[in-house]
């Protein structure tokens, strides 16, 4: 059976090891029968993926005595089953417009994308600066970051976004969701732009902007999940490493685990989120500390625990991660996840009040700082409203 995974040539390989084009586009230094295993079950699921999806789209527009495939799809209970069972790649675009609400956001704003780009393709921010410098940044293992193609439309969409809403502009890790959506889906340039967006008010004030309190409050909230459902052992193992959990969930949050886990793991993570919600992102992060668990018992130290969580993308297939994630897990109430970001909220503002204190306090002091001072966080503090209590 031939492999999934395609070697590249030595003359264009930046190493003297032997690299590998994976099915994806990722290049990879080394390949494990266990990721030739996982990608094949995965590129297997498809097809029988594909004919559900077909039946299920024929009968919605049937319904809708409509020519759009997409139009009156709505997250129903098949639906919201077929979803969790992964989207068809061929549909994934359409579905992912339909069901993130990004599809009625474009209808209601037209010309609005090609206006925000039209009207700032020549104007210079920081964010703009910041984007510039983050493009080749992204993935830069895989094969389309070097398209000069994907890197104009990754531009022009993140510039247009932070002119869009400048109370947020851009932070990194909207770099890294846009090539998602650009190189993995059908969808276009504009439909790209307005999938951000719906995905963005989806989740939480200050996921992306600000002290980023949105994400340090959910990581609180993912950590005491993870006790309820069995994970405390492995919780009070790595604080007890002097980081805590929190040092390795940032990307999982931001990046919506595109650097954490294997391409068809973050395809069907995606699946779910721009259609149920954030509550996704604290099923999965439990789902990875429960299959994980043993081995992170194991660790002695924070580097073999990082050798662990940084390599997930290499141990964690697919099919066991969504079993785990959607049935081995139980129930997850979130009734539960709302409650738990009320306790916590008050800590992790009270943290970042006084974190705001001592860097207003260091740059007051009379003389310069110099290179060998602590470099502090320059987040300022910033109330977050309580609105988007996500009812799921």
């Amino acid at each position: 059976m031939a492999s999934l995974f395609t070697p590249l040539p030595p003359e264009l390989s930046e190493n003297d090891e032997t690299e590998f084009w994976g099915p994806y586009g990722f290049l990879y230094n080394d390949v494990t029968p266990f990721m030739e295993s996982s990608f094949r079950r995965s590129c297997e699921l498809e097809p029988a993926r594909s004919r559900k999806w077909i039946a299920h789209l024929s009968n919605v527009q049937r319904k809708t005595n409509t020519s759009d495939l997409y139009c009156g799809l709505q997250l129903d209970k098949r639906t919201k089953t077929l979803v969790r069972d992964g989207v068809a790649v061929e549909h994934r675009g359409g579905v992912w417009m339909a069901l993130s609400g990004a599809r009625r956001l474009r209808e209601a704003n037209v010309d609005h994308y090609a206006q925000l780009v039209v009207n700032n393709a020549s104007r210079k921010t920081d964010y703009t600066d910041l984007i510039e410098s983050d493009l080749r940044r992204t993935f830069p293992k895989h094969q389309h970051i070097h398209s000069k193609r994907i890197l104009e439309r990754m531009r022009r969409i993140l510039v247009a976004y932070s002119f869009h809403n400048p109370s947020l502009g851009y932070t990194q890790s909207l770099n890294y969701i846009v090539f998602v959506f650009l190189a993995h889906t059908d969808i276009t340039e504009e439909d790209c732009f307005w999938l951000l967006t719906a995905l963005i008010d989806k989740l939480p004030p200050n996921y992306y902007k600000g002290n980023l309190s949105g994400v340090q409050i959910d990581q609180q909230v993912l950590i005491e999940l993870a006790k309820w459902k069995g994970c405390a052992f492995v919780i009070e193992h790595i604080e007890k490493q002097g980081a805590g959990l929190n040092f390795f969930t940032t990307d999982w949050f931001m990046c919506l685990f595109s650097k954490t886990l294997s391409p068809p793991c973050v395809f069907r993570i995606i699946d779910c989120i721009v259609s149920e919600g954030p509550k996704i992102l604290f099923r999965v992060g439990v789902a990875i500390l429960r299959l994980m668990q043993d081995h992170l018992l194991r660790t002695t130290d924070l580097t073999s625990t990082s050798n662990i969580l940084g390599s997930l993308d290499k141990c964690i297939a697919e099919q066991p991660l969504f079993d785990m994630t959607f049935k081995s897990m139980g129930t997850f109430s979130w009734n539960k996840v709302i409650q738990i970001r009320t306790q916590v909220r008050p800590k992790i503002f009270a943290d970042l009040r006084i974190r705001e204190q001592r860097k207003q306090a260091y740059y007051q002091r009379p003389e310069p700082p110099n290179s060998l001072d602590i470099d502090l966080d320059d987040a300022t503090f910033e109330v977050v409203s309580p609105r988007n209590k996500h009812v799921c």
